[in-house]
């Protein structure tokens, strides 16, 4: 009884262990860097040689790229614990050209380097196929490079996400921009154009009716005025 009651507790922490890292509360709180940091910083109490190059701006990452570097660093490094028979590894991430770059590297037994099929998975190589697909997902690539007796690097590369311009307007034809204090108001040069010659037409109509009223005035004063003479 003693045993199956410590076989349960042993499980149950085993479970709160693997459902925290699909997505530790520090990613959450503290970002992919800090996270990796405090990972490698564990890593290091246990005796691992274990270094780790971190160059990214302040701003955070999106959360589906960390979610998806992260667990592709987490693959990686239980690969090494599990198959590599080393505790060398090199833990690089940085941005690259637009996107984020992560490399987990170690210096351990090896392999012949290929990633296996959907339909070819077996073994230790689950995992492999697992970080490719996720880091597909999001556009991004996933690279391999391993030799027997000399190491691997899992390499994930994914380009971060842009909002969408806030106007998109075909550029071909010509723009005018008149701008108030409320809003911004892009109007079309042609139909400014055309409004312009329909006021102008108005000026003109408005114009010439003004000076048939003032000749018909001139006339009816003249006529008056002889009206008066004559009589």
């Amino acid at each position: 009884m003693d045993r199956i009651l410590e076989l349960s507790g042993q499980t149950v922490e085993e479970t709160r262990r693997v459902i925290a890292n699909l997505r530790p509360m520090a990613l959450d709180d503290l970002g992919l860097a800090t996270t990796l940091r405090l990972w490698v910083n564990s890593l290091s109490s246990e005796g691992w040689m274990i270094d780790y190059e971190v160059t990214l701006g302040e701003e955070r990452l999106p959360a589906e790229i960390e979610t998806v570097l992260f667990r592709v660093a987490q693959e990686a490094l239980t690969n090494v614990r599990k198959h590599a028979r080393t505790t060398r590894v090199r833990l690089t991430l940085r941005s690259l050209g637009g996107s984020v770059y992560l490399e987990v590297q170690d210096w351990g037994r090896g392999f012949d380097g290929v990633v296996p099929s959907e339909g070819d998975v077996t073994g230790e190589r689950v995992g492999l196929c697992g970080m490719r697909e996720r880091v597909a997902l999001l556009g991004g690539k996933f690279r391999l490079h391993s030799r027997p007796g000399v190491g691997t690097s899992v390499i994930a590369e994914i380009p971060q996400l842009h909002a969408a311009p806030a106007y998109d307007e075909p550029i071909s034809s010509p723009r005018r921009e008149t701008s108030s204090p409320a809003r911004l108001v892009v109007v079309d040069a042609r139909l400014l154009s055309e409004k312009d010659s329909e006021l102008c037409s108005r000026a003109n109509r408005t114009s010439r009716w003004s000076a048939r009223r003032r000749m018909a005035g001139r006339r009816s004063n003249s006529a008056a005025t002889c009206s008066r003479i004559w009589c």
